[in-house]
């Protein structure tokens, strides 16, 4: 016969600054003595993950059912400011010398516009070819 079981549940606190992470790719990765399969999720400091794997690591919504890394070393002020770098380039609707819109059938033509006013395409772009080009030149 079975015998009843309580199940007690624990709630692990999560030190300030950590962040919640999952392993992509293939492959196990050990960080602070324990080693993180494919898929697993797991809190810590974007520190303590080294540079070459952070690549396979990204950062997902908060888990509490994540494993909780625990470094014994002094944790260092690593942490970069965030740098907001505005984009360089933006889409314009194509206007001719009156000021109308310039269309071709039914749709719209768009330049790619750079900072100083200029369009960087040769001819006017349909939105979708713009929007291509546009995250092309601002990557």
């Amino acid at each position: 016969m079975a015998k009843n079981k309580k199940v007690i549940k624990v709630e692990k606190e999560v030190p300030d600054g950590m962040k919640c992470f999952q392993k992509i790719g293939g492959g196990n990765l050990r960080l602070a003595n324990r080693i993180i399969k494919q898929n697993q999720r797991f809190w810590s400091y974007l520190e303590t993950i080294p540079e070459a794997f952070r690549a396979y690591c990204k950062e997902v919504a908060p888990d509490n059912g994540a494993v909780i890394l625990n470094t014994d070393a002094p944790r260092t002020q690593l942490v970069e400011e965030a740098k907001i770098v505005l984009d360089k380039f933006k889409i314009e609707k194509t206007l001719d010398v009156k000021g109308k819109e310039i269309k071709k059938g039914d749709s719209s033509l768009y330049n790619v516009v750079g900072e100083d006013g200029k369009p960087a395409n040769e001819k006017p772009l349909r939105k979708g070819k713009a929007q291509e080009f546009l995250e092309i030149l601002n990557s």
